[in-house]
């Protein structure tokens, strides 16, 4: 019997040496060896055949000479248990190749009358998973199979291929599921999420900033700004399955307190309420499928029309306001970091101000709010000798946030211990059964977003866990930042969207209102030129 290559890598060892040993040939060695050897053979089997075929028997050399064949009764006992042994041994061997061409069949190896062999099986179920089946283009594809058969080397490639071809978007959405690749901005799905989170947080701040008048508990503003976030996210997508809610959690920073404010209940005492010309700044984010939108704005306590801001606070305000429509309008592909940051510093100076020391703009990501491409607002002189230069491009989402002050305006810790958290990415077996438990629970609630200890179920106890967490640095404080001479300080952050037709700014906040922030500073005609460029035509 006679066996291809293909068919002969498709048997297990034990298989093969039971050829060989039917063939009378050496049984050792490894599986690609036996293959070879049993090839081998079937060569040897073929020039056999044709040599018998080509030269005459005994017999007929015999009848060809006249003489007559010899038999006695000696042979003709021995021709018979001869013929029985034949007859035996070829019933064997019909019967071994019956199992053979079954376990053919079992593996596709053959087809059975017209038949389909399992890779044809396999990929018309996927023609037909993909809505493409009985095409023509299928029908050539079932052809290739056929050639591809004779190469199995290059199968995996060609099925690989066929896949792709059909439906690259679906091979996408697979990989963005498992976060193998960032999904991208052209989806309409992607493009809704970011806007619902926007809506959400755009609404929300509004409402927290309605609440933000004379003798105002900063606590309740952040309780209350988490708790509309949560109830707003449940009215969007109410049928998915995904995870949706807080990105970042509200705090309400106080004239020179920067960011990251956002006290817990047990301290609550130890924030003073608000007062009337308190410069406050409230910032928060939401997010739908982990594609967030944060927003940052500032007030004046009890400013209105009637009674307009003015002076330095107007001058801080209007800064922190233009200089972040003027990064707006540098967000174009091909800008770099450094030109965006050297504007930033232009316009925040048409005021008197400073962006606040080594403030950073990030490009955001799925589930991640800080990403690894900055924007260094005002670097030190030893921030500027390890910058990376990094390049706005198309399809990538930022996250600017503008933060201003009079004077040096560096940075400095507070003294108020920190309440916003977020993982790190780091792993560690924490010791403490009060630390996993809390380690459990941010895990499942807020995943890789930033997250305040408020939000815990009992605040207690993630006060406690928090501290295990920090040491083994499996999760980051975000340490409450103030401006170290004690100026005051404005904020204004939005997200925002590099696509082909423009930029598109996600979040707003409060609309400007010019009427109630009044500065007398007037803008430089280079400035004003920038600014009077529309963002969407970029």
């Amino acid at each position: 019997m006679q066996f291809d290559e293909k068919a002969l890598k498709k048997l297990k060892v034990p298989e093969l040496r039971q050829i060989l040993t039917e063939r009378n040939l050496k049984t050792e060695g490894k599986k690609d060896e036996l293959v070879a050897r049993i090839l081998q053979s079937n060569v040897g089997e073929n020039e056999q055949q044709e040599q018998q075929s080509k030269s005459p028997s005994t017999e007929e050399q015999r009848k060809s000479v006249g003489e007559e064949p010899v038999v006695n009764g000696d042979n003709v006992e021995s021709m018979g248990k001869e013929g029985e042994e034949i007859d035996k041994k070829s019933q064997e061997l019909m019967e071994e190749e019956r199992k053979l061409a079954l376990r053919a069949e079992r593996f596709g190896l053959v087809k059975k009358n017209n038949e389909l062999t399992e890779e044809e099986k396999k990929l018309r179920l996927r023609q037909e998973r993909f809505g493409s089946a009985n095409t023509t283009k299928n029908n050539s594809e079932l052809q290739e199979v056929n050639k591809k058969r004779e190469n199995p080397n290059k199968a995996s490639e060609f099925f690989l291929m066929v896949v792709v071809d059909q439906d690259e978007e679906k091979m996408r959405k697979r990989l963005e599921r498992f976060e193998v690749v960032e999904p991208l901005l052209t989806d309409p799905s992607v493009l809704e999420k970011y806007r619902a989170a926007a809506r959400t947080a755009n609404t929300v701040i509004k409402m927290v900033f309605e609440k933000a008048v004379e003798n105002a508990s900063i606590f309740e503003l952040c309780k209350y700004g988490d708790e509309m976030i949560n109830d707003l996210s449940k009215k969007e997508y109410t049928k998915a399955k995904f995870s949706k809610g807080i990105a970042y959690p509200t705090s309400v920073c106080v004239n020179n307190i920067a960011c990251h404010f956002s006290p817990i209940e047990s301290e609550s005492e130890l924030a003073k309420p608000l007062s009337k010309g308190d410069v406050v700044k409230v910032q928060l984010g939401t997010h739908y499928d982990g594609f967030a939108a944060v927003v940052a704005n500032t007030i004046v306590v009890g400013s209105s029309e009637s009674e307009p801001v003015t002076g330095e606070k107007a001058d801080l305000i209007s800064a922190a306001h233009y200089t972040a429509e003027g990064i707006l309008r540098m967000m174009k592909p091909g800008k770099k970091s450094t030109e965006i940051s050297a504007v930033a510093s232009q316009m925040a100076q048409e005021f008197g101000c400073k962006p606040l020391e080594g403030s950073l703009c990030h490009d955001q990501k799925r589930n991640v709010i800080d990403g690894t491409k900055h924007i260094v607002l005002n670097p030190s002189s030893e921030e500027k000798s390890k910058i990376a230069l990094n390049e706005v491009e198309v399809g990538e989402v930022y996250l600017i946030d503008v933060v201003v002050s009079k004077g040096d305006a560096k940075p400095k810790l507070s003294g108020t211990r920190a309440t916003i958290f977020k993982k790190s990415g780091a792993t560690y077996q924490l010791k403490m059964k009060i630390a996993r438990s809390f380690y459990s629970e941010i895990s499942t609630k807020f995943g890789t977003f930033p997250f305040g200890l408020r939000n815990c179920e009992e605040e207690r106890k993630a006060k406690l866990g928090v501290i295990e967490c920090v040491k083994s640095r499996i999760v980051e404080a975000f340490d409450v930042i103030e401006e170290k001479d004690g100026n005051l300080v404005a904020q204004v952050c939005y997200t925002v969207m590099i696509t082909e037709n423009g930029v598109v700014r996600l979040t707003e906040g409060l609309e400007w209102n010019p009427k109630v922030i009044v500065s007398d500073k007037v803008l430089s005609s280079e400035m004003k030129e920038l600014l009077n460029v529309s963002p969407k035509s970029l």
